[in-house]
């Protein structure tokens, strides 16, 4: 939906970290209330990052400020992998893109055969497959320890879906996927971009990205607390 001065995208998923609205400088609290009906309409919660002054506009339509995520980005020159070295690293295809979408929902904190699973699963497949994204993962005892997307565009590659399953964290499985990750994307000369949580930001630093900005975070959903 483009209407105004918002515009707002969602998934088939409920939750508001899948559903997203960008208000521009000029939006009004009518641009906000069109948001919401269009969710609403879909019976979804949705995530508001503010890249602009638009912070007051969430404040007055009564959102909450839930977290302060990051954007980075890490240049050319330091894509230091050797993709060679990485024996387990897989390249994702319709075979195998619902697996690494189980991998994905799990990454993230998804419970393992529950009635969401698969549903998540069949929509981060979709969107492994895209003709503009690229899936990758690190493939462990037989399973994928860990995941990542690369979205491309004329200018950057972005990422997303970068997670780790709870019980492979602290082992170096994130840091062996982005260093075949860019390896990957090294020949293309491009930056790559990324919103990290703040959970993630300690990683991100460590490995070398450079930060360009705070973007707060506000959202509707019961589930997140004023901070």
């Amino acid at each position: 939906m483009q209407s105004g001065g918002v515009f707002a995208a969602a998934s088939i998923l409920s939750c508001a970290d899948e559903n997203y609205a960008l208000f521009d400088d000029n939006a009004v609290l009518s641009d906000v209330s069109a948001a919401v009906s269009f969710f609403a309409r879909r019976n979804s919660d949705f995530e508001v990052p503010v890249f602009n002054d638009a912070e007051s506009l969430m404040q007055n339509a009564g959102m909450v400020r839930h977290a302060s995520f990051t954007a980075m980005y890490l240049s050319r020159d330091k894509m230091f992998g050797h993709i060679s070295g990485c024996s387990s690293f897989v390249c994702i295809d319709s075979a195998n893109a619902h697996r690494w979408g189980e991998a994905v929902w799990r990454g993230f904190g998804g419970k393992a055969f529950s009635s969401e699973e698969n549903e998540a699963a069949d929509f981060y497949a979709d969107i492994a497959v895209h003709p503009q994204n690229r899936a990758f993962a690190l493939s462990l005892r037989g399973r994928f320890a860990a995941t990542a997307l690369i979205h491309r565009s004329k200018t950057v590659n972005g990422l997303y879906y970068f997670s780790t399953l709870p019980d492979e964290r602290c082992r170096g499985c994130a840091t062996a996927l982005l260093d075949c990750v860019g390896a990957l994307l090294y020949a293309e000369g491009l930056p790559l971009v990324l919103l990290a949580t703040e959970e993630g930001l300690p990683f991100y630093l460590n490995y070398g990205l450079s930060v360009l900005r705070t973007v707060p975070m506000y959202s509707f959903a019961a589930r997140y607390t004023d901070k």
